[in-house]
């Protein structure tokens, strides 16, 4: 559906987190190299308890799985406060805890490309400036993620997967996905001293 559809019921911890591993294309080089390209990032698997709730709970959950059984929403970790873009990986599951209780169980999985109601800041992975590849006067990295930050001089302007964000970072407001980072400098190659992204 939209960002803006929120999960209705707050869970019980701990929750289950796993990831969904992406589709590996494997293909040989000139050489005859074996190469493993990743078709997107990995997405992250939620498993959500719901203990001896009353049946309202089961109701409500269940009303909201009807309603975006094929969509996507967004649901707060409550534990990092983070807005995560989900949806559901597999039908609610109940079973009976006592008289009107029931015990529910959830999966979502993490969605590449939609945008949550709030874009994650937090936590930041450095990568080696190292890994930047130099192409005339730009600097090209790919990275599996949310935004990121960046420090850097000589910066002309930043595209992400080909589109402008402008030349100033931190840059926060980009979907999960397998992007492509083009940095311009312009007249002459920025000079890069740190980057770091969202996973």
């Amino acid at each position: 559906m939209a960002a803006a559809d929120l999960f209705p019921v707050q869970h019980d911890y701990p929750i289950s987190r796993g990831y969904e591993t992406p589709w590996l294309h494997a293909w040989r080089t000139v050489q005859g190299k074996r190469r493993l390209t990743a078709a997107g990032p990995p997405r992250r698997r939620f498993t959500l308890m719901f203990a001896d709730r009353l049946t309202a709970d089961w109701e409500t959950i269940w009303a909201w799985y009807e309603a975006h059984r094929q969509e996507w929403f967004t649901w707060v970790d409550a534990l990092d406060s983070r807005n995560y873009p989900v949806r559901f990986a597999a039908a609610p599951r109940r079973r009976t805890a006592g008289h009107s209780r029931v015990d529910i169980q959830i999966e979502l999985a993490e969605q590449v490309g939609r945008a949550p109601k709030v874009y994650p800041q937090t936590p930041l992975v450095a990568l080696a400036v190292a890994r930047f590849i130099t192409v005339g006067n730009t600097k090209i990295i790919a990275y599996a993620g949310y935004g990121f930050s960046i420090t850097a001089t000589g910066v002309v302007d930043m595209l992400v997967d080909g589109i402008s964000v402008g030349a100033v970072a931190p840059v926060y407001g980009i979907p999960l996905g397998l992007h492509c980072l083009v940095i311009d400098g312009g007249e002459a190659p920025p000079v890069i001293t740190a980057f770091s992204f969202v996973p």
